[in-house]
């Protein structure tokens, strides 16, 4: 009788668990907003659930069976399977990683890196980058001196002959911009920055190129930068903005204007600090679980999980292409009309410029049709398409139209929806020139004829 009771009771004991271990309890008590979003999350909760219930059903109908000792062994063993095939899985993982290393990024594969003795090193450097907190900004990369990629102590990334000239002949130019004007995946010599400045050199431009575009900027937190470096009397002569792509893309990703790509982020961390232990504990466990087990990322791969190149999840919100482009026009203007007053205020030359990407070039080659996934995506297409639309009819002054730089090429220029080859920044640096030339004050140009 004793016996039978064991095993009675280890049943209701899984059978508790799995009522407890359901989608409703866990986000309830774990979940910031008390609920579980992701359909891989949701599957491998489902499948522990009907584990334990399993397990529960066995003990109670075989409970008599079985004898103490029995059970208890049973149970034990019951546990060791998930926690077995976790570990197969960890290890076969382990083997893959040491026969057939994987490549340091997808883009490997892609004709613009492929062959190229430099790619493999360029990659590893990217991935090895990391970011600090910046008080108004958000955040910054940190210094970083690699071969191919060098940030410097203030984050700025390397522009190559920047200090040609001297800075009492050269007139300061500042870039902002996102990853593009940064120089994600190029080399130092081969970033928009760089290469203008070699360009403008061959011109007879006496320029000095400083590049404070950051990784994920939109064009709010470009110009608030430059009111930052005002503030440090760091005050140019001319700035250059190269957006468009990260102000739609954030829109899109937050479900909102005029946000940064990490707002969703900082308000989940000021939301944990007022939520209690559990809450807190539940999202330790939660990143845990989606970024080092692999049931969970069977989980994921049953769902038709896609992820960033960085693993994380996305989760695109529903949103109306007219209401968002229209808060997306909005929140530029507003923008532009900060950046021109300031420009008036300390007499800055500014160009604001829209830059390229994947859904306005007209003659896509092949292997940018597969790049990435969200060139399927036919609603955050048609976001772009009306926000660029929208901007571009606003006819604002110092205002130029980079989107169909590519067009003449239908070769292979991107790499994703955003970021372009070295060969194309070239193409993007001699049409800066000209930008460049009419921004210069016309006294400066007649000073350096003379």
């Amino acid at each position: 009788m004793h016996e039978s009771r064991v095993a009675r009771g280890i049943g209701l004991a899984l059978i508790g668990s799995a009522l407890l271990f359901n989608p409703l309890f866990i986000g309830l008590v774990f979940s910031i907003d008390d609920r579980v979003h992701l359909p891989a999350t949701l599957i491998f909760i489902g499948a522990a659930e009907l584990f334990f219930l399993g397990g529960g059903i066995f003990f109670l109908t075989r409970g008599r069976r079985l004898g103490g000792r029995t059970a208890y062994f049973t149970l034990v063993l019951l546990l060791v399977i998930p926690a077995g095939v976790e570990l197969g899985l960890q290890l076969f993982r382990l083997a893959q990683h040491l026969v057939w290393p994987p490549a340091p990024d997808r883009r490997m594969g892609i004709s613009t890196y492929r062959d190229k003795p430099w790619a493999g090193e360029l990659f590893r450097e990217t991935h090895e980058l990391t970011f600090s907190y910046d008080q108004y900004l958000g955040w910054r990369t940190r210094e970083y001196h690699g071969r191919w990629i060098t940030v410097e102590k203030d984050g700025l990334r390397k522009t190559t002959g920047a200090s040609a000239g001297g800075p009492q002949v050269a007139r300061r130019l500042f870039l902002f911009g996102g990853s593009s004007m940064w120089g994600a995946y190029v080399r130092d010599e081969w970033t928009i920055a760089s290469l203008l400045q070699k360009k403008a050199r061959e011109a007879g431009l006496s320029i000095c190129v400083s590049n404070y575009a950051e990784q994920g900027y939109t064009f709010t937190q470009g110009v608030l930068r430059l009111l930052l470096l005002i503030r440090e009397g760091k005050i140019p002569d001319v700035v250059i903005f190269y957006d468009g792509f990260n102000d739609v893309v954030t829109a899109e990703t937050t479900g909102k204007p005029g946000q940064n790509s990490l707002t969703a982020q900082f308000e989940e961390l000021v939301e944990m600090r007022r939520l209690g232990i559990f809450k807190q504990t539940g999202r330790t466990i939660q990143t845990l679980i989606t970024q080092n087990c692999m049931l969970y990322k069977c989980a994921e791969r049953l769902a038709g999980f896609r992820g960033t190149e960085r693993g994380e999840s996305r989760t695109p919100h529903q949103f109306s292409v007219d209401s968002l482009s229209g808060g997306i026009l909005r929140e530029y203007l507003q923008t532009y009309a900060l950046l021109d007053s300031l420009s008036r205020t300390y007499h800055i030359s500014f160009a604001c410029v829209l830059q390229p990407d994947l859904y306005t070039k007209i003659r896509r080659s092949t292997e940018e049709e597969t790049v990435d996934d969200r060139v399927r995506d036919d609603q955050l297409r048609s976001l772009f398409e009306t926000s660029y639309a929208a901007i571009r009819g606003a006819h604002l002054a110092h205002w130029f139209d980079l989107s169909s730089v590519f067009d003449a090429y239908p070769e292979t220029v991107y790499s994703d929806l955003c970021h372009v080859s070295e060969e194309a920044n070239g193409i993007i640096a001699d049409t800066l020139i000209p930008i460049v030339r009419g921004a210069v004050p016309p006294a400066a140009l007649e000073q350096e004829a003379h």
